[in-house]
């Protein structure tokens, strides 16, 4: 039975994302945005284009050490050096600039829904801002991400917000009702459940 999972695992994985397909992504990632500047980076960077792709194929979710063992592998085989000399096709171009938006705007999301909490309920004692992050992202994207991609995320989010600016800053509508569901987990959810649940952790 463990041999029929397995291959059923690595069906899926094929079916979203090669190896090949996903180092040459990597490259055409760091050509077009600038190169990652530590290994972390790049495995962050080549799990969010795995994730993409299954986002845009309609795979909900794939088994997380199949995920990590493929990034691994390729983020082994990824040589700065040789970004310059590589050719990037349409196809992987289209979609790594697809990845890249789709990151900004998760990201662009779960700092809007952090500002508009912060002005709608200034909670007397302001909650970790990495728990929080992890606690907007099932509100604001269906699909599972993985480990590596979260922990850059929290980074990128966490460095820009600051509780004491938030109060100024105009968000939208959204944000606003996105704000009125973190509250309601904050307060009664199942914050680690939840996590574990939906963004694998």
């Amino acid at each position: 039975p463990n041999t029929i999972t397995k291959k059923r695992e690595n069906h899926a994985m094929n079916d979203v994302i090669s190896e090949q397909e996903l180092l040459d992504s990597l490259k055409a990632y760091a050509q077009s945005f600038g190169a990652p500047t530590s290994t972390e980076e790049v495995m962050a960077i080549a799990s969010s284009i795995v994730t993409f792709q299954q986002k845009q194929l309609g795979i909900p979710e794939l088994p997380p050490t199949q995920v990590t063992s493929l990034v691994q592998q390729v983020a082994s085989q990824f040589d700065i050096k040789a970004i310059a000399n590589s050719i990037t096709d349409n196809a992987t171009l289209t979609l790594v600039q697809g990845v890249k938006q789709w990151q900004q705007t998760l990201e662009h999301q779960l700092l809007n829904t952090l500002t508009a909490y912060a002005q709608k309920f200034q909670p007397e004692h302001k909650p970790d801002v990495a728990k929080t992050i992890l606690a907007i992202i099932p509100l604001v994207e269906n699909v599972q991400l993985h480990q590596l991609e979260i922990t850059s995320l929290i980074q990128r989010v966490s460095s820009q917000f600051k509780w004491e600016d938030a109060l100024a800053q105009v968000v939208g509508n959204d944000a606003m009702a996105i704000a009125d569901q973190l509250a309601n987990l904050l307060q009664f959810g199942d914050i680690e459940g939840l996590v574990h649940t939906f963004v694998g952790w």
